[in-house]
């Protein structure tokens, strides 16, 4: 998936230059709903499992040039997580945990020869922050941690005028804990190595409506 995405945005843009004009000009508003894909952390000496989930949010764009489009988005997810020990093979600690992404994206458009139908790959930079919060267990207390996240997509925009269309995307989602972080430690400690150099691989398809102004 992110080598067709970044082929894409790699297209020169005199290739774009037959897209309708109302693919280059103009302000979007994206609220969108769809579902996102937990992932899983692994460590040293166990992984946390978060559950997939219902998320939301909103995309807002502007447009650049011939096909090209920069946007800030925003989207969360309420969920559960669970930490499973390697060496007991039991899940021993459960938490309620809220995941927010906050990305800046570059979008291309590529034609298809349909001015009302516009395909598009994207590709974003930002922030993430995971927030948990502790259900039972005693290891633990609540903790939140926030992390350089990217993200890959690919998607389309169907408009059923110029004001109005219906927008639907798969991506990627990579927040990433660099060495020597240590995740969900509380007092009580989980020690400093059980989550260092990883990253976890979460992903969302998602939809909704755009307003164009």
């Amino acid at each position: 998936m992110l080598s067709v995405v970044l082929v894409a945005l790699l297209i020169p843009c005199n290739q774009l230059s037959a897209q309708p004009d109302d693919a280059n000009i103009g302000i979007e508003i994206a609220p969108m709903f769809g579902y996102m894909f937990g992932g899983k952390l692994r460590g040293y000496d166990g992984e946390l499992n978060i559950s997939d989930g219902f998320t939301y949010g909103v995309r807002a764009s502007k447009a650049l040039g011939p096909g090209t489009w920069v946007e800030f988005s925003w989207n969360g997810m309420h969920t559960d997580a669970r930490l499973r020990d390697y060496y007991s093979g039991e899940y021993d600690q459960f938490f309620d945990m809220d995941v927010n992404y906050y990305l800046l994206s570059y979008l291309q458009y590529w034609q298809v020869g349909v001015d009302n139908i516009h395909p598009f790959g994207t590709i974003g930079f930002g922030a993430s922050s995971h927030k948990m919060t502790k259900t039972s267990g005693d290891r633990f207390g609540d903790e939140t941690e926030w992390f350089f996240s990217a993200s890959f997509g690919l998607g389309a925009k169907i408009f059923l005028n110029k004001r109005i269309g219906i927008r639907i995307e798969g991506r990627m989602l990579m927040p990433i804990t660099w060495g020597g972080d240590n995740l969900w430690c509380g007092t009580g400690g989980c020690g400093g190595g059980v989550y260092t150099t990883s990253s976890i691989l979460q992903g969302d398809l998602s939809g909704g409506l755009i307003f164009r102004f």
